[in-house]
């Protein structure tokens, strides 16, 4: 393994443990139900990592990193730009609210036990990101690999002979979409988490705070948001099935699609024509 691949299993791991942190910090402030919502998603985050790291690699003995070459220098390079901006993103909401402000900045319908129909449709219409991995997958991918080779040409033999002996001579075609997936995944997913780490951690220094909208009120506190969830879960599937091509990514995409249109169908049925309600929850049968 490199030193870019190393660096960001070290930092995705690093993520990890601050998940596992914001699990127990919401047992013992009495939350169970954002303990258990947030440890499952940190146990599915470290354990799909390991499998891929330990399990995958060893059993299929790839020539690869867990990311390669030139994702691996764009990840750190994400990485190492977008901390400090956003760092100074929080200083500058730290300087611009008072204490005594902070109350009257936040959601005020915090009584309520679901949000208005409207942003509960934002909230769904995130999920049609997902929409596309399946276009970079099968699509675009192919466009900007075609992009990178007449680059290349552009570049000393040394850097191009690096690029065309990971990618050209496999013998799978979207080997390199599975990276490029990989790459564009694993900076949403470090982008998420930074922000809902400030959000739950330091709320008064959170610098979306709009983002609060189409939170439940449950959400509000210490568990982690819907985005994290399904970014973790993309994430998840994509490490684990991504290099068994080239039955891999169709499955990746098959179980996203079907996810996503589940939820979003589910919810929205349950909130516009859904009437029975399932025991004491806010969730109904027709939904």
């Amino acid at each position: 393994m490199n030193f870019f691949s190393a660096l960001i299993v070290i930092i995705f791991y690093f993520y990890g443990l601050i998940l596992l942190y914001i699990s127990f910090l919401a047992k013992n402030k009495g939350d169970t139900g954002a303990f258990i919502n947030n440890f499952t998603i940190s146990l599915v985050f470290i354990t799909s990592l390991t499998i891929n790291l330990v399990l995958i690699h060893l059993i299929l003995q790839p020539s690869t990193s867990f990311i390669v070459f030139p994702f691996d220098i764009f990840m750190a390079l994400f990485i190492g730009v977008f901390l400090p901006v956003f760092y100074l993103l929080i200083l500058r909401e730290k300087k611009k609210n008072k204490k005594e402000e902070i109350s009257s900045q936040n959601r005020t319908d915090k009584e309520l036990t679901e949000i208005p129909l409207k942003f509960d449709i934002y909230r769904k219409l995130t999920h049609l990101v997902v929409l596309g991995i399946i276009l970079f997958y099968f699509t675009l991918g192919y466009l900007i690999q075609n992009v990178f080779i007449n680059l290349l040409g552009f570049f000393p033999k040394d850097v191009s002979a690096i690029f065309f002996s990971i990618f050209s001579e496999n013998d799978f075609t979207m080997f390199f979409t599975q990276y490029l997936v990989l790459y564009l995944v694993g900076i949403s997913l470090i982008g998420l988490l930074t922000a809902d780490f400030v959000r739950i951690l330091k709320p008064q220094y959170y610098p979306l705070k709009p983002v609060n909208q189409i939170l439940r009120e449950k959400e509000l506190h210490y568990r982690l948001g819907p985005q994290i969830s399904m970014s973790i879960g993309c994430f998840s599937v994509i490490v684990l099935y991504g290099l068994f091509q080239p039955i891999g990514p169709i499955i990746i995409c098959l179980s996203m699609t079907m996810s996503i249109f589940g939820d979003i169908g589910s919810n929205l049925i349950g909130r516009t024509i859904g009437h029975k309600k399932i025991r004491n929850t806010t969730k109904t049968y027709e939904g």
